[in-house]
Formats: structure tokens, sequence, C-alpha cells
């Protein structure tokens, strides 16, 4: 009596609270869900349609499941409340809290009588249903309705984690503007957002947000892409810049090439990656449902046993005191968090189940080419022979490249625009594939390219010139020859740029009991081993084909390492799909189809240590929440089965461990937040 006149006083307080909030709410919901269902049925709804389809859809589920969760748990708080006033002032109010125990245990009696009809096994509602069953059969309405209550809030909770762990994508879309300005003929004209097309060129301002993906053409802004990519700094943008959709422009004005619209974004994209991913199950979630599963027919047959000896109370308790439900909340709640704490960070998981994989890596291998080097190169020097000067040699050069797009090219017109040269365009280029450019300007015949293509064109290289080339490829840099007509008049060294955070990143990695790292490389043995030797990788494979990486990663494996391949996720396809955890740095242009099981969202790898703490936090955060959750149902049971305690205090113990769980699945999202407040 103690228990239920203390728990009716803190109910009916915190009844009226829920009861108070949920009917504040329901006029919000009612008017979100007539807003989606506008979106979704208009020919012509404000938002994109082919961009909001997914969230519509989504959020409506969503709205729907909350809509009928806080109905459920209205009615759970009267029923809890009424059956609280029953057994303390007046007993026959109690029974009016019948219809609502009915109403809420409808879904469970549907999935057990499934469960036992259908698939011919016992799942985890039946004793749910047994106990629900007993409880108005033996009088105990009030303990049967505060369960209910509870589970209704339990999965309110749960349904709060999965709505806040997409929110930080699909919310997105909401932030899409319903308009925006497009450029035509010099006229600026504003236009619905959907009927943006790719080559619109789209003027964005400073406080409006970016509606489609695309490259800038004109103008510098300072634009805010932490939604995509976790970055706390906004980005400099200028022209030949890729911006995406839903980012913010912060200050300036920027003209904008429309590349992708739609479901063809980088954020729907990703909103479509995290809703598939919520729906996969880890290593932990499965065997906390398999064991929760292997419980249910021994604790019933426990508590059958036990019936004409402890009583119907005991007996109760006993057959209360398996843990799946609660295991089943408190994992999947865990999960969801860390996804979106994974999300916030700029990482983008596909798989959920990859968090307990990391864990297990103990070798990790580095594709060397856009991955530990950017995919940029460095003009170093420029020499000069035959008469001619370093502008002359760099002048030849980018009229060559002027339409190329290849990183050379680009090395080469960042210096020709740096020192402000002149480029005229040339008469007729021809581009032969993997030697070098043939162009025509006036009466002369410039040739760009490689030793081996001037080579293959029959020209003579001077001596001078083939000990630069030898010079560079000892160093592991690249030589373009430059010649007119039929003489190579000089060469131009350039040298990948390796990224600046790849020595701190490996050191971090050592640091995190990772026993290996190892470079894979298509690139020339010396440059391989020299980068292998200034980041302090323990071993490295030069002149690699795709092929060849695919072997050295099941080589490893076989040897009995657990492998994490980091690479760029498209020429490393196949070492990706192999590998135990796989990692893209192929950044947002490529993250719908790449097979890496994570992308690095701001095509670095500044993130990576920060992944291996996430997954190590994840792995202590887990075992603590299972041991949360189990402690308190094991002294239940024991207390059951030896101190003859009722079904009341297997409750008590039951939602104890609940609440402990729950709170400590919780834990790192609140941290994370905080964090983030601070900032």
């Amino acid at each position: 009596m103690v228990f239920e006149i203390f728990v009716a006083c803190g109910l009916a307080y915190t009844g009226g609270v829920v009861v108070k909030n949920v009917a504040k709410n329901q006029k919000r919901k009612s008017l979100v869900k007539a807003v989606y269902q506008i979106e979704a049925t208009s020919e012509k709804a404000l938002l994109v349609p082919q961009v909001n389809t997914v969230a519509i859809e989504q959020k409506h589920k969503l709205v729907t499941s909350e809509k009928e969760i806080d109905r459920k748990l209205t009615v759970a708080v009267a029923s809890t409340v009424l059956a609280a006033a029953g057994s303390l002032f007046y007993p026959p109010l109690a029974l009016f809290s019948i219809p609502g125990l009915v109403y809420i245990g409808a879904d469970i009696f549907k999935s057990a009588y499934h469960s036992i009809t259908k698939e011919q096994k016992i799942n985890v509602d039946v004793p749910i249903f047994i106990i629900m069953v007993a409880c108005v059969g033996d009088g105990y309405l009030f303990i049967g309705n505060f369960q209910s209550l509870l589970a209704m809030i339990s999965r309110k909770i749960l349904l709060k984690v999965k709505v806040d762990s997409q929110n930080d994508v699909i919310d997105l879309f909401r932030q899409q503007p319903k308009k925006t300005h497009v450029l035509c003929d010099g006229v600026e004209i504003e236009v619905l957002v959907e009927t943006l097309k790719q080559g619109d060129i789209v003027v964005v301002n400073a406080g409006e947000t970016i509606p489609a993906d695309g490259y800038v053409c004109f103008g510098t802004a300072l634009v805010d892409q932490h939604l995509l990519t976790g970055e706390a700094q906004p980005a400099e943008k200028g022209p030949d810049e890729k911006v995406f959709a839903l980012t913010l422009v912060l200050f300036g004005r920027i003209g904008v090439q429309v590349e992708n619209t739609g479901l063809h974004t980088t954020a729907a994209q990703i909103g479509q990656i995290l809703n598939q991913t919520t729906n996969l199950k880890t290593e932990m979630q499965l065997w906390a449902e398999k064991m929760g599963d292997k419980a249910i027919v021994p604790m019933m047959l426990l508590s059958a046993a036990c019936l004409p000896i402890l009583g119907d109370s005991a007996s109760l308790a006993i057959l209360n005191s398996h843990p799946k439900y609660k295991t089943t909340i408190t994992t999947y709640i865990g999960v969801l968090n860390f996804l979106s704490i994974a999300s916030q960070q700029g990482i983008l998981i596909k798989d959920g189940r990859v968090f307990e994989m990391l864990n297990k890596v103990d070798t990790v291998v580095f594709d060397k080419t856009g991955t530990l080097t950017e995919n940029k190169m460095c003009l170093t020097q420029i020499y000069a022979c035959e008469g001619y000067e370093e502008n002359d040699i760099l002048t030849l050069a980018a009229i060559a490249e002027k339409r190329q797009t290849h990183p050379i090219a680009m090395a080469i017109l960042h210096e020709a625009g740096v020192r402000q040269l002149n480029l005229p365009e040339s008469d007729e280029t021809e581009y032969k594939v993997g030697y070098g450019l043939v162009v025509k300007k006036n009466s002369e015949m410039i040739r760009v390219g490689s030793f081996r293509f001037i080579e293959a064109e029959g020209l003579i290289v001077p001596a001078e010139i083939m000990e630069i080339q030898t010079r560079c490829h000892h160093h592991g840099h690249s030589l373009v020859l430059v010649a007119v007509n039929e003489t190579v008049i000089g060469g131009i060294e350039l040298n990948a740029v390796v990224r600046w955070e790849a020595a701190e990143i490996i050191k971090g990695l050592r640091q995190r009991n990772i026993n290996s790292v190892y470079i894979i490389s298509g690139d020339h043995e010396i440059p391989t081993k020299r980068l292998s030797a200034s980041l302090g990788t323990d071993r490295y494979f030069a002149e690699i084909l795709p092929n060849g990486k695919a072997d050295i990663i099941k080589q490893l494996q076989r040897e009995g390492r657990t492998l994490c391949f980091v690479g760029d996720g498209i020429n490393d396809s196949i070492a990706l799909k192999l590998a135990d955890v796989s990692i893209s740095l192929s950044g947002a242009s490529s993250v719908a189809t790449d097979t890496a099981q994570i992308v690095l969202m701001d095509e670095s790898l500044k993130r990576l240590c920060i992944l291996f703490d996430l997954a190590k936090e994840y792995d202590v955060n887990m075992k603590r929440t299972f041991r949360a959750v189990l402690v308190p149902h094991a002294i239940g049971l024991g207390s059951a089965l030896f101190f003859d305690v009722g079904l009341v205090y297997s409750v008590i113990f039951n939602q104890i461990g609940l609440m402990l769980g729950a709170g400590n699945a919780m834990l790192p999202r609140i941290q994370h937040d905080r964090n983030i407040t601070k900032l």
C-alpha cells in the first residue's frame, strides 16, 4: 500500500503534466500532418517534390506513430490514475481502468496470437499478454496499468530518439527554399525551386540557402556546410568550387551553375542512406534479441513450476523477469544515438554494425593517391632550354591544358593564373589518352605530355632534360615535357600534395592500438617508399593494380588480420568491398554509389581517429547498458525465487533496469549535445 500511495502521488502529478503536454502538442502535430499531406498530394508543393518525397514519407510515418503512442500514453495515464484511485479510495473506480488496459493490450494480443498460430513459436508478447490477463483476473489492476504506462513511456522515448537521429538530415528538407533567383539573359528571375534544371545559373545572397548542388561560376561567399560535412568552420567558396544544396551562405554573393537537383543532390542521397541505416541491426542488438528469445520459454516453464509452490504473485514475478523488451529498447536507443553523433561529426555511416567491427580492427590499409595525398598537384619548378624563358614554357603548357580538368592541368593553370599570363585559344587540340596533348596554335604545333609521349612522337629529348627526368623519377615527382614543332623546349615538375593531417592521423591510430598501418599504391616504388618513410607506416605495396589491391587484402585477412581499408571509393571499389571495414574519402560527389560502409564527408582524414573513438565509446556504453538492464532483472528473479517477493517488486526492479539502461544509452548523446552548446 505504501508503494501504491507513493507512486500514485507522483503519477498524479506526472500524469497531469503528460496529459497537458500531449494535449498542447496535438494541435501542432495535426497541423504538421496536414502540411505534409498537402505537400505529398499537391502537384505544385511548396517544397521540391523530388527532394522531399523521402522526407515526407518518413516524417508522415513518424508523425502517425507519435500520434498513436501519444493517444495510448494518454489512455495509460488515465487508466493508471483510475486504478490507483480505486486502490486508495474507492475500489469500484479501478474497474474503469480495465477498458484502457484492454485498449493498450490489443496490439500485444494480436502479436502474441500471430506468433503462436502463424509462426508456431512464442515471442515476448506471449508472456506479457499472460501477465496482463493475470493482473486483471487476480485484481492487480494498478500493477497491470502501471506496467502498461511504463511500456508506453518507453516506446515514446524510443520514438523520440529515432526522430532525433533522423532529423539531423531529414529536417534539412524542411529548410529547402520555396523559391530562388535564376540568371536569365543577365536578368534575375524568381522561380520555384522545383523548376530548376541542370545548367541553370542560380544567384544566392547572404542569408539564403543554396537550392541545388553545383559549381560557383561567379562571386565568392562564406558557406556553412556543417550539416553535410561536420566542419565547424564555414568554408570560403569561389569560382569553380563545388557547393551543395541546403548549405547556407553566411556572407557574400555567388552564382551557382546547377549540376544536381532533387533526389540527385547530396543531401537527398544522405537522407536515403541514413533512413536505411536505422533499419540495420548491430551484432549487440541481434545478440540481445536472441538472448531474450531464448529466455522466454524457460521463464514460462519456471513460472509454471513455481505456481503451486510460491503462488500467483511470485509466479507472475518470475514470468515478468524476462529482459528482452528492455534490452531491445535500450540497445536500439544506443545505436541510434551513436549514428546521430557520427552524422553530426561529418561521418556518414551506412551500416551501424561497423561500430562493433571497428573495435576489432588491428590493421589499417591506406590507398596512396587521393587518400594520403590530395587530388591535386603542386607545381614545384619549371625548366627551360633552347633559349625559352620559364613563362614561355608555362604559357604553352597552359594553352594546351586550358580545357582539361585533371590534377596536372589544374596545377599548371593555377600557376599561370598566379603569374597572370595571357592564354589565347588554340586552333585545334588532340588528346592522346594516357600520354599527352597536341595543340595547333597559328603555324606552330605544341606538344605537352609525359616522357613516353614525347618519345612516341619521335622527338629527341635534350640531355639536360633527360637528367631532370631521372631525378624527378627518383624523387617520385612528375615531369611534363613541352615541345614546339619538333623541339623539346623544357619541362614542368609537379609533385603530389600529401595531406597535412596524414602523419598526425597515423600517429593517432598507433595510440589507439592499431598494430599495423600499410600503404597500397599504383604509383612507382620510389615515391611510395618515400611517403611510407615520411609517415612512419609499417609497410608499403607499390605499382599495384586494382585487382592486385584486392589480392593483398585477401592475403592479409588469411593471416588473421581484421582490416580497415581507406580509399577513394572508385578505383579501390574491389578492395573496399573485401575489407572488414571500408572507409571512403570520395566525399559528397559519389556518396550514393560509393562501396564504402563509411564516408568522411569533409573529404579529409581529420575525423578518422574520431571514428575509432566513437566505436570504442559505443562498445563501452553498450556493455554498461546491458549490465544496467540485466542486473535489476536478475535481482528481481532471485527475490521472487528465494524471498517470495511478488509482482509489484518485480515491476519495480524491471523498470529500474529499463530506466538505468535507457539513461546510460542516452548519456553519450546528452554529453555530445552539451559540448556542441558550449562551442
